[in-house]
């Protein structure tokens, strides 16, 4: 669920100085007693050790070890007080991707990585290291997104040791999820790094016109909107949006961005999060099965 209230913007060096200071060892019984972790931790998902959010990995069998999909969490807990205050603790606690994750797992040999967002998962002392600002007003920052990012780039070097070259990476993003997944997608981009496609699901994948919408406070998003408009330049962005989903809506989508409308996917009987898993089991999943983006 995503929701937000305005807040000043944490340094870019106290940020730093978090992300040394939360290690995911601090994590470790907290993530693993989540009843979706344990499930995936039960279905052969190993959890990385000393990447800062909690990453989980699965590598495929067979020539479909090298073909990965990553799957970047949402916002994680719902707000308290209508939306006003956000909550204690960010840690979801009805989490699609980990769902997502589990559905694959059961469904293809792909290779699959889990990553969480910055300070979800973690134990009292851990989180007690955290700033509320990196959950709420700066969630989508830079700065978040580059931690995020540091647990992908750990998770996919674990994987290249394992399954050897990977072939095509692709991004999935759900709610906020989807809004990091653009700004890391976009850096892999202009470095050069394997990337094929980021699939944004009931993501506020204009959140300019979704915060004005929704009279929600202004919420800085950094270099969103170039990395956004690199994306879309290169046709690698597929948007999926839940037609009964009344948090996030295809008006969301300013008139302007024609592209992004013509080619944002209306779900019938979908919401937030009820009603993905069997689009992805049915639609997505196969579809990204059968696509073929190897770099070979």
């Amino acid at each position: 669920m995503i929701f937000l209230a305005s807040r000043r913007a944490i340094s870019h060096t106290l940020a730093l100085a978090l992300m040394t200071l939360i290690s995911s060892n601090g994590c470790a019984s907290e993530a693993e007693s989540h009843p979706q972790v344990k499930e995936l931790l039960d279905g052969g998902f190993l959890r990385l050790e000393n990447t800062p959010t909690l990453t989980l990995t699965r590598v495929g069998e067979n020539s479909e070890a090298k073909r990965v999909v990553l799957f970047i969490e949402g916002d994680g807990a719902t707000w308290r007080d209508f939306g006003f205050k956000p909550p204690n603790d960010p840690t979801p606690k009805n989490s699609l991707s980990l769902r997502l994750a589990l559905h694959s797992r059961h469904q293809s040999n792909l290779t699959l990585i889990y990553v969480s967002r910055p300070c979800q998962f973690k134990g009292q002392e851990a989180l007690a290291q955290c700033s509320p600002k990196q959950w709420s007003t700066e969630r989508y920052n830079d700065t978040q997104a580059s931690i995020v990012e540091t647990s992908i780039s750990l998770a996919l070097k674990n994987v290249a040791a394992t399954a050897g070259h990977i072939s095509d990476l692709q991004i999935i993003g759900h709610s906020g999820g989807g809004l990091l997944g653009v700004k890391i997608a976009a850096n892999r981009l202009r470095k050069n790094q394997i990337f094929s496609k980021l699939y944004a699901i009931a993501s506020p994948i204009d959140p300019e016109t979704w915060l004005k919408n929704h009279r929600l406070n202004y919420l800085p998003v950094g270099t969103y909107y170039q990395d956004l408009t690199l994306l879309i330049e290169n046709e690698l962005l597929d948007v999926y949006l839940g037609e009964s989903d009344r948090i996030v809506r295809y008006i969301d989508i300013n008139t302007d961005l024609v592209w992004l409308r013509k080619k944002s996917i209306l779900v019938p009987n979908v919401k937030h999060i009820s009603g993905w898993s069997d689009y992805w089991n049915n639609t997505l999943l196969p579809k990204i099965k059968a696509q073929k983006f190897l770099t070979e």
